[in-house]
């Protein structure tokens, strides 16, 4: 008798998983999981798992676990309705989205097959602003909800964060007048802040005109917010977006206009292809006269221009370095000022 339940107890016990040590993951996490993993390693922003038969992804978090619950419940949804942009999330053993462990969260997705994004291939920049298309068209029926901290309207969020960019942007420059220049960049954004500024300001008035005051007038959901190539991957099924939990809320709208203001200057601003990529995009997304409005004031904010002084502050680039980019852009102005017209032409004269 004794003998018998000796065997039985060792079957038992060599059935249980080790759980595997990685370096820097807490193993309690992983047995929160029906998975058995025989190696990992950290790459990108996740941990690669690999299991018996599958690969998965296990993702860590940091900040609010009320915007993550939305989040991936977004996710979830529009993979249930056949989105494939977004990695397939895995349930916990007790059906949880993910788990907590002390200040952090982890979340298990499938691991998928596919090849880096090439930024140069226009075929690879049609199949994002494709993506993108699919991703808003479920938009216009998946209704995002509102929490206590994001009452205010997306539009007057951004309206509001672009001014208090510009605000600074004013107050270095007259610093730079009351001393004397150190270097190249802070002579050529001396040069080019009044052409900027101005510009910055037609585009916030432009967001005013467009009178995105009713409640579907312009859609608002999650943003993917990150368009590097390292976040895209191209499959069999199309583009798919690794990271999503940038966690900002806004217009749909937004998620393109950063995408075509990352890669048009690649193009040299070429105003057919910005044209092509919205017909493209409009395939699916019927943009109303207010979203129109709202591509062109968000096309025609000087960023890039923001972006550079707000890395000047900082010290987070080399001077010479950033005088380099900051020109590159002036000399960029012109084929930008073009394709923006021929956009503004076509979107408003049908």
């Amino acid at each position: 008798m004794g003998m018998l339940y000796h065997r039985q107890h060792l079957g038992r016990r060599r059935k249980t998983p080790e759980v595997v040590q990685i370096a820097g993951l807490p193993p309690q996490v992983l047995q929160r999981y029906e998975i058995e993993i025989k190696e990992g390693e950290k790459v990108k922003k996740c941990w690669r798992l690999k299991g018996v038969n599958s690969t998965y992804g296990l993702w860590e978090y940091q900040g609010d676990l009320k915007i993550l619950d939305e989040v991936l419940e977004w996710r979830e949804n529009l993979n249930k309705k056949g989105f494939t942009g977004f990695l397939p999330l895995s349930k916990t053993k007790g059906g949880k989205n993910y788990v907590q462990s002390g200040q952090r969260a982890y979340y298990l997705t499938a691991w998928p097959e596919g090849v880096p994004f090439n930024l140069q291939q226009d075929r690879s920049l049609g199949q994002v602003v494709e993506a993108l298309s699919v991703l808003h068209s479920y938009h216009k029926n998946w209704a995002v909800k509102k929490t206590a901290e994001q009452t205010e309207k997306a539009e007057f969020v951004w309206l509001k964060a672009q001014q208090e960019r510009l605000t600074k942007l004013l107050a270095f420059y007259r610093y730079l007048l009351e001393k004397r220049l150190a270097n190249d960049y802070e002579r050529l954004y001396v040069e080019s802040f009044e052409d900027f500024y101005r510009r910055g300001q037609e585009a916030i008035q432009k967001v005013v005109l467009a009178g995105c005051d009713t409640e579907d007038s312009c859609g608002k959901d999650f943003l993917v917010g990150n368009f590097l190539p390292d976040n895209l991957l191209e499959t069999e099924k199309g583009i798919l977006f690794w990271e999503t939990t940038y966690r900002q809320k806004g217009l749909s709208i937004q998620d393109l206009v950063l995408f075509l203001k990352m890669y048009l200057p690649l193009k040299k601003w070429d105003g057919k292809m910005a044209r092509e990529m919205l017909v493209r995009y409009r395939e699916k997304v019927d943009l109303n006269n207010q979203e129109k409005q709202m591509f062109l004031a968000q096309f025609s904010f000087p960023g890039r221009y923001c972006f550079y002084a707000e890395q000047y502050f900082k010290g987070a680039e080399e001077v010479n370095t950033l005088s380099s980019k900051l020109m590159n852009y002036l000399y960029e102005v012109s084929g930008y000022d073009y394709c923006l017209e021929k956009l503004e032409s076509w979107l408003l004269g049908e």
